[in-house]
């Protein structure tokens, strides 16, 4: 028993010891001090903590970066938590980082001289690179922030800061990139120029600067002006000379340009005659009928010009001014009236006997439109012809009227309505009155005395016949039959050797069929009626042999004859008992007063042109209704 107790009590002693024992490494433990360090990654430094075994680590103010925002803070890759997680030995907190995005913008201080690439938007301490290329004929010079180069490295890399950057790239133009002067010597034979030039001179000069070129001097060719331009920095710079022959000029003066049918047909036929020739043609287009017409005369005879021709009926008066101021230089003018009552030598009227080229073509008309009564597309009543005039001129008048004698001889129940636009040119003009002649006169077949495209386009449109005038439209399918102009070159011809050679020309000229300056055009087959062609080629022999006069007074009535008070239209005139003009005092020696003065009917026939060129044929005859727009 008593061993017992003693055993007992030895283990209670010993436990008391154990216990004892680890009551003492406790009270070690939870006074031990450990070292927390911060790692900011580059942000402001955070001094150390010396933290107790156990405790927690009191949370530092977030530190700052340039360019970055600040996270959170990571042990050993594990976000830490300053109230959950507690210390238990030394220790490094490592901060994190979020990077703010910056802008890169790339200037370029000259696109001719090469290309940047590379700007955007980049987070703070990422890898930026920046690509500068010079185009041929430059040089980089490197890329500035202002004024402070930062690197002549075309392909430029670096970390992004913490701020917007703007760079600049700069170039340096190359001092010796080449280029040429070519100079090129007019043909003889053809008047073009060849395509290779007579000389070349090869120079150099700074890319992108103004070429220092000079003009060379050829016996026998007029030196043209030079325009410097700047140097491609690929060397491809190359400036055309081209010195036109030494020849003696004429000038033309034109009332529009060639979107004009009129003036058009007068430039490419004084081209062609020119050439033909060998002279220059020297062309004023877009010149109105006053006083720019007569500084534009002058212009063209200071400039050199032998002769002068104007094709506008009011160009006449300035023109004729210039004439008798320039008595060394010829002038001539297109359906002018005073050369033969003026009669200066240097001062000409010229014209074509159109009206028969009208009246050919108002053979196709007629045709077409009893095409149209056969086949039952309108009655022989509502053969109705809407014509499209100008002015109610006499060379008007004289056409309309032959085109509708044209078309009266194969169809002797059409009728005619006329309407002006007053106005030689004037595209909406000549669309509104088309369409008022097609939908208000109900006219079936169109024409005109009138100069641009609106009533062609009128017709295409609602497929209604036209005869055209001064031009070819073949492309118009639905409408264009035929057409009719004057060819001016054979006049041009005449007029240039007559002034080349000092030759006295007749105060009026006069053209026709039968010398080829009255033309008329084919047919659209599609359209005209059949024969029609053979037709039209048979009309024009027997006016060119004379057994066909187109005004033959016997073709023709008329009933409306003015009385000098109330009505002017048809004065001078007599008729017989049939209407059949016997006698008519046109007025041909133009004046003021517009009163008749020449008797123009022989033999039954009203002769148009003989007594001067332009026309003076002004009667109204039955089958024609005027009417005002």
């Amino acid at each position: 028993m008593r061993n017992k107790i003693l055993y007992i009590f030895t283990l209670i002693l010993l436990f008391g010891f154990l216990f004892a024992l680890a009551s003492c490494d406790n009270s070690t433990s939870d006074n031990k001090e450990y070292i927390v360090s911060f790692n900011t990654n580059g942000g402001t430094e955070i001094e150390p903590q010396h933290v107790l075994h156990g405790d927690r680590i009191k949370k530092p103010d977030d530190p700052k970066k340039a360019g970055h925002v600040f996270v959170k803070w990571t042990y050993s890759g594990e976000d830490w938590s300053f109230i959950k997680d507690f210390v238990t030995g030394d220790m490094t907190l490592d901060a994190n980082w979020s990077s703010n995005s910056y802008s890169l913008v790339l200037n370029n201080n000259n696109i001719d001289a090469g290309s940047v690439s590379g700007s955007g938007n980049f987070n703070c301490d990422s890898k930026v690179t920046i690509n500068a290329s010079a185009n041929a004929g430059y040089a980089f010079a490197g890329w500035y922030n202002g004024d402070n180069k930062v690197s002549s490295q075309e392909n430029y890399s670096f970390n992004m800061p913490a701020e917007n950057l703007s760079y600049t790239a700069r170039w340096v133009a190359n001092t010796n990139t080449p280029y040429k002067v070519e100079h090129y010597l007019q043909n003889e034979a053809d008047g073009g120029y060849p395509d290779t030039p007579f000389e070349v001179d090869n120079l150099t000069g700074t890319t992108g600067t103004l070429t220092n070129g000079e003009v060379n001097t050829y016996d026998g060719f007029i030196s043209p002006e030079i325009t410097q331009v700047n140097i491609n920095g690929d060397g491809s710079t190359a400036i055309k000379l081209y010195y036109a022959r030494n020849l003696l000029k004429f000038g033309f003066i034109l009332l529009h340009d060639e979107k004009s049918n009129y003036d058009k047909n007068f430039i490419e036929a004084a081209k062609t005659a020119c050439k033909n020739k060998g002279v220059q043609a020297v062309f004023k287009t877009n010149v109105s009928e006053d006083e720019k017409c007569y500084s534009t005369a002058i212009g063209l005879v200071n400039s050199g010009c032998i002769g002068v021709f104007a094709d506008s009926f009011g160009h006449e008066p300035f023109i004729l001014r210039a004439a008798k101021e320039f008595t060394n230089v010829q002038f001539a003018h297109a359906s002018g009236t005073m050369a033969h009552t003026e009669k200066l030598d240097n001062f000409h009227n010229a014209f074509a006997n159109i009206y028969e080229g009208r009246y050919i073509t108002g053979v196709a008309a007629g045709m077409k439109l009893n095409d149209m009564i056969a086949n039952g597309a309108i009655t022989a009543s509502q053969a109705v012809i809407g014509y499209i005039g100008a002015f109610p001129y006499a060379e008007v008048i004289s056409g309309y009227t032959a085109f509708y004698l044209g078309a009266k001889s194969v169809c002797p129940s059409v009728t005619m309505t006329v309407r002006y636009t007053n106005s030689w040119y004037d595209e909406t003009a000549e669309n509104a009155t088309c369409r008022t002649l097609i939908d208000t006169d109900k006219c079936v077949l169109i024409s005109q005395h009138s100069d641009s495209l609106g009533a062609y386009s009128v017709c295409e449109s609602k497929k209604v016949p036209n005869v055209s005038y001064n031009s070819e439209y073949t492309t118009l399918t639905n409408s264009y039959l035929t057409s009719s102009r004057i060819n001016w070159v054979p006049f041009f011809e005449y007029f240039i050797e007559n002034t080349l050679n000092g030759n006295k020309m007749p105060y009026d000229w006069c053209g026709s069929l039968a010398n080829g300056s009255v033309e008329y055009y084919g047919v659209n087959a599609g359209i005209a009626a059949t024969g029609t062609l053979a037709k039209m080629d048979e009309t024009a022999n027997k006016i060119k042999n004379g057994t066909l006069d187109v005004f033959d007074t016997n073709t023709f009535t008329v009933s409306n004859i003015g009385n000098g008070t109330t009505s002017f239209i048809n004065l001078n005139v007599i008729v017989d008992a049939n209407g059949r003009v016997t006698s008519y005092l046109a007025d041909v020696d133009t004046d003021d007063s517009y009163m008749g003065d020449t008797q123009v009917i022989e033999d039954g026939v009203f002769k148009e042109s003989k007594f001067r060129s332009a026309p003076y044929f002004d009667l109204r005859i039955d089958g024609i209704t005027e009417l005002k727009n």
